[in-house]
């Protein structure tokens, strides 16, 4: 990571936390003379597009403030979308009472699946509620969480 993506995540960050939101990810794209910021920020029950463009614009203006890029560039702001794979600790946390499909490496190394409702994402541990009880997978395990629509 560069420079001007280290000051950026960190502004980023601090402004999105600021409007009670979660950052979960972040690419910056160089593009011939310009760039492309692209913010994906989310919450507990989803975030909507009003708090989607209340962050742009604030984003907008702190960056501008900071003369952070010297060219033309495109600020795009927007939720992490139901499709999108859920992969850390902060994302299945976002999603508690969701059911999804998880992915992941059984005892022994092989890849398995499990359908239910996330429970709790705490510790490096997904809990998940299914049918034959609750279980508990180490995040490290997990290849990726899928929600189920």
């Amino acid at each position: 990571m560069n420079l001007i993506e280290e000051k950026l995540r960190e502004l980023v960050a601090e402004h999105v936390t600021e409007e009670e939101l979660t950052l979960v990810d972040m690419t910056l794209i160089q593009q011939g003379s310009g760039a492309i910021l692209r913010v994906y920020a989310d919450k507990l029950g989803g975030i909507t597009v009003g708090e989607c463009a209340k962050l742009s614009r604030k984003l907008e203006m702190v960056i501008e403030s900071e003369q952070i890029f010297d060219n033309r560039w495109v600020l795009e702001v927007s939720s992490p979308g139901l499709d999108r794979p859920l992969k850390t600790e902060t994302e299945f946390g976002l999603k508690i009472g969701e059911n999804i499909k998880l992915y992941y490496s059984d005892d022994a190394g092989k890849p398995a699946e499990m359908e239910g409702e996330i429970a709790s994402a705490a510790d490096n541990v997904v809990t998940l509620k299914t049918d034959d009880g609750q279980f508990e997978i180490d995040l490290a395990k997990i290849s990726k969480g899928k929600i189920i629509l």
